[in-house]
């Protein structure tokens, strides 16, 4: 539970900088949760479950601010019982070796990515299918993270709240490149924003 708190959080905290640096993909979440609002399916015009996990464009912004945010900058390693594994262009690994897969580098990576830059946030880049393994911000296959579905609608509801009743601005305190510091997991040192009721 600890460690779904403090992931969320941290997570929260990085869309909140990205809303304040990208008014752009502020406003387009901000139309289309009106847009889905508007069209609730009930009379109190109330997100239900399955209205909120078909906000195709949020799961974009959301996993796009994961790909270029890691919470865990690095995989879990894992030591090869194989008696030898083969890289490419790369030769062999003996049995025993520990491997841990540098997560930053894979979602950084402009043949994973591209051809937009991925240095760049945009969230459309997930309307493309990808390599399986290019995504790694909850793990990958039967190993992954037990909490992200439930962890996606989490932000998803805070994101529409908040969204509802404030825009996200840079204040003077607002660093165009903030710190990273590594606790449990990998998080700025401060994101400093503005809400400004709507």
């Amino acid at each position: 539970m600890a460690a779904g708190y403090e992931t969320t959080a941290t997570t929260l905290g990085y869309i909140m900088y990205i809303l304040a640096t990208h008014s752009d993909e502020q406003t387009k979440l901000f139309q289309l949760i009106n847009e889905v609002l508007t069209h609730a399916n009930n009379s109190h015009h109330l997100l239900d479950f399955d209205t909120l996990n078909n906000m195709e464009y949020l799961d974009w912004f959301i996993k796009e601010v994961l790909r270029m945010y890691p919470i865990g900058q690095s995989l879990l390693d894992r030591q090869l019982y194989d008696e030898s594994y083969e890289i490419k262009n790369h030769g062999r690994l003996k049995r025993g070796t520990v491997v841990v897969g540098d997560m930053h580098t894979i979602h950084y990576d402009s043949n994973l990515w591209g051809p937009h830059d991925p240095n760049e946030f945009y969230p459309e880049r997930f309307r493309d299918k990808r390599h399986p393994m290019a995504f790694l911000a909850f793990g990958q296959g039967p190993r992954n993270c037990v909490g992200m579905r439930f962890a996606f609608l989490e932000i998803k509801l805070v994101l529409v709240h908040l969204l509802k009743k404030y825009t996200i601005i840079e204040c003077c305190e607002t660093e165009a490149n903030f710190k990273i510091i590594e606790t449990f997991v990998t998080q700025p040192k401060a994101v400093w924003i503005k809400l400004q009721q709507r």
